[in-house]
């Protein structure tokens, strides 16, 4: 049977594959939207997840950026491409 350990894992795993990893890590993004005023506001992106501090460092944010709607457009292919 499906123990509450399987249900958490299985979770987890649906929620990985909808999240995208940043580059620089490999670790699950965080999904932000715009604040400021403009063409974007309102406009969701992932960065990574990592604290902003020195490029030169790798333990910092790797600047990784990906708009919401381009992950979602990518998804919607790759789903597309296993039809």
């Amino acid at each position: 049977g499906v123990g509450p350990g399987d249900a958490w894992g299985a979770l987890r795993r649906r929620m990985s594959a909808a999240t995208p990893r940043c580059a620089g890590h490999g670790e699950a993004c965080r999904l932000l939207t715009v604040k400021k005023a403009g063409v974007n506001h309102g406009r969701e992106f992932w960065t990574c997840p990592r604290a902003e501090g020195p490029k030169a460092r790798r333990e910092w944010n790797c600047g990784y950026f990906l708009w919401n709607d381009e992950w979602r457009r990518r998804g919607a292919a790759a789903k597309r491409s296993r039809e």
